[in-house]
């Protein structure tokens, strides 16, 4: 089962492609959906010294597993977050749960310009973790300090589920691109766009022009889980929750 969390994001200065039957910003807000299964550590110690679980950030949105002992914990447990900014890496964090106080057994930041894009689940790939954070401008940033700890996660962008399918394909093929770059240097894109618009119209319309037209069947778009909260307004907050955290 799974804990989806969300947040949004507005991509600016996009047009909207032929076809679309919402904004372009508001599509490239509602795709990126990250998907996160934690499946599972190797602990260097005896077995009997761990109590451990797994804490994953995105920007201030933050989800715990459940505790779990031993030196090789295994939790199978599914994470889905819809983030506001590509650029934002994943945070993992894990904890050794103790009487008085939690210590952490090691951390790893993952870019979001490493997780591929897919609608499938994969095998995962083990994460090195380290002991220490590295901070810029009150932003995790990097870590360093290598533990002999590791985390095994399957992470992946997915695309929801209820949009057309020319359309579920040209934003596999846009996330795959977007993915690779931040989003101040997405203004090739933006030609590509045009190019593909004037190719198949006669004219062009701006993404202000669509935005009035566009509102009430935009307002239909949902996510999978189909209670969301209004777009560009709220912070990130959890609206499934299937397994116990903390």
């Amino acid at each position: 089962m799974s804990e989806r969390l969300t947040a949004v994001q507005q991509a600016p200065g996009l047009k909207v492609p032929e076809g679309s039957s919402a904004p372009v910003a508001h599509r490239a807000a509602e795709m990126s959906l990250l998907c996160v299964r934690v499946k599972k550590a190797k602990l260097h110690g005896p077995p009997d010294k761990f109590n451990a679980y797994v804490t994953l950030k995105v920007q201030n949105v933050k989800s715990t597993t459940i505790t779990v002992r031993g030196d090789q914990p295994c939790w199978e447990q599914d994470f889905m977050f819809e983030i506001s900014h590509l650029e934002s890496g994943l945070v993992v964090e894990l904890w050794n749960k103790g009487l008085i106080w939690d210590t952490m057994i090691g951390t790893a930041l993952i870019p979001s310009d490493s997780i591929r894009q897919s609608d499938e689940e994969g095998p995962g790939e083990w994460t090195s973790l380290d002991s220490e954070v590295l901070m810029r401008e009150d932003e995790i940033c990097g870590t360093s300090n290598p533990t002999p700890h590791q985390v095994l996660l399957d992470t992946r962008f997915e695309l929801p589920f209820d949009i057309p399918e020319d359309e579920a394909q040209y934003w596999t093929s846009k996330l795959e691109r977007i993915n690779t770059m931040r989003i101040h240097d997405e203004f090739p894109l933006q030609e590509d766009v045009q190019r593909q618009r004037m190719a198949s119209a006669p004219s062009q319309c701006s993404l202000d022009d669509h935005d009035s037209a566009m509102d009430d069947r935009d307002s239909d778009y949902r996510s999978e889980t189909s209670n969301r909260p209004p777009r560009f307004t709220t912070p990130p907050r959890p609206i499934r929750q299937c397994t116990s955290t903390l």
